[in-house]
């Protein structure tokens, strides 16, 4: 058996009312036509399988127009053998307050601590021995990060979408932060259907801030730094190929054994840096940017 459903446009309803409170209401009604292929059809068998197969809403679907309109109520009639008509009541009360998604949303501050190394000191100096080693491990410090979380209401809730903006950094200047200075580390979203079945998405987004990194610029917060040198230092004398290859050799110490530690060197030319004090860091990029603006964050 089978059944061939038409939704008709001729005779929507809607309404607007106000009750006794001043408190708005609003309903709607849709209509559907069914033709069956068997008179063993019956009123309640035609509407279940029609709702089963996504032919009409079922009570508690939101209206395809204002999902804060719901549908309440769904009526069939058999108006001749093969013939049905069905009747889809929606409503929504209590006037906009009644709308989840026009709360303010919740916002929440608060610090990230982290414990992180460090190759300067508070005076901008690099950290290392008289000898002008590094120390391993690296000495570190806490770091106390700005966080911001906000928590919100929202109609839908698209995972793909999220998925664009986890570990994104601002590409542009967004909620007076400069660009490059906020890192979205939580995105999430809980779906909440209320007493009157209004569906809708609780969504938390959580943004890491950082500011004032040492030795470098706001757009480059989250970017990741460490010192020029290696075991591997650009040979002097001997000029780089055509093809670009830079020629290199072992580094070696001042003695001019083949080093045991790392050796510094300019970032630029590859040649040794042999005073300490005029380190170089090398910095990547290892978040991409993006623009926050299509969040609709507040």
């Amino acid at each position: 058996m089978a059944l061939i459903v038409t939704e008709k446009w001729s005779n929507p309803q809607s309404a607007v009312q106000s009750d006794d409170k001043g408190q708005m209401e609003s309903d709607a009604t849709r209509v559907f036509q069914m033709v069956a292929d068997s008179v063993n059809y019956t009123p309640v068998s035609a509407r279940y399988e029609a709702m089963a197969q996504g032919y009409i809403p079922r009570p508690g679907s939101p209206h395809p127009s204002d999902v804060f309109l719901i549908c309440r109520q769904v009526e069939c009639n058999k108006t001749a053998p093969f013939f049905f008509e069905v009747s889809a009541r929606y409503n929504k009360s209590g006037g906009d307050d009644s709308d989840p998604s026009l709360q303010p949303p919740e916002i929440e501050w608060d610090f990230v601590v982290t414990e992180e190394s460090i190759d300067q000191d508070a005076l901008n100096k690099p950290i290392h021995t008289r000898l002008g080693e590094s120390f391993d491990p690296p000495i570190t410090r806490p770091y106390a990060d700005l966080f911001l979380r906000v928590s919100k209401n929202v109609v839908s809730f698209n995972p793909s979408t999220a998925s664009l903006f986890m570990h994104r950094v601002n590409k542009d200047p967004f909620l007076g932060f400069p660009a490059g200075t906020l890192l979205i580390e939580e995105f999430k979203a809980t779906s909440v259907i209320t007493q009157n079945l209004t569906p809708y998405w609780r969504r938390t987004i959580g943004i890491h801030v950082r500011r004032g990194a040492p030795n470098t610029t706001d757009d480059k917060a989250w970017w990741r730094r460490i010192r020029a040198e290696g075991f591997v230092v650009r040979q002097v004398g001997i000029p780089i190929e055509a093809d670009g290859v830079i020629p290199t050799t072992r580094a070696r110490d001042e003695d001019g054994e083949i080093a045991a530690k790392p050796v510094l060197h300019s970032k630029l030319t590859g040649f040794v840096i042999r005073d300490p004090a005029k380190a170089e860091w090398y910095e990547f990029q290892i978040y991409p940017t993006i623009d926050f603006s299509p969040l609709n964050f507040l």
